[in-house]
């Protein structure tokens, strides 16, 4: 799934870098059990020194809720486990990051 809005690149002396903010969006289907979604930044940030702010959105089924966890976090994209997802129901994980 396409960026929430388009990211910003700096252009430096070493080519293209991350912006400070960066968006991204995946869509996935619920399993009943926890399972692992990964999402991966158009451009990796310079480290793994940035704050995620993140929401799945329920977009087919009448699920109540979906519950993440944010499990692991790189320079190039963090995984969430997602403990509600209900079988068969479709998701949308959105994701908005600011580097430290």
């Amino acid at each position: 799934m396409s960026q929430i809005f388009p990211n910003f690149e700096t252009v430096g002396e070493h080519g293209n870098a991350a912006a400070p903010i960066q968006t991204k969006r995946v869509s996935f289907t619920g399993t009943g059990s926890g399972q692992e979604i990964d999402l991966t930044w158009d451009v990796a940030f310079p480290d793994a020194n940035y704050t995620i702010s993140y929401s799945i959105e329920i977009t087919s089924g009448n699920a109540l809720s979906s519950v993440g966890v944010a499990a692991l976090k790189t320079a190039s994209g963090f995984s969430v486990i997602d403990l509600v997802g209900t079988a068969g129901y479709q998701y949308v994980l959105h994701a908005t990051a600011f580097h430290d």
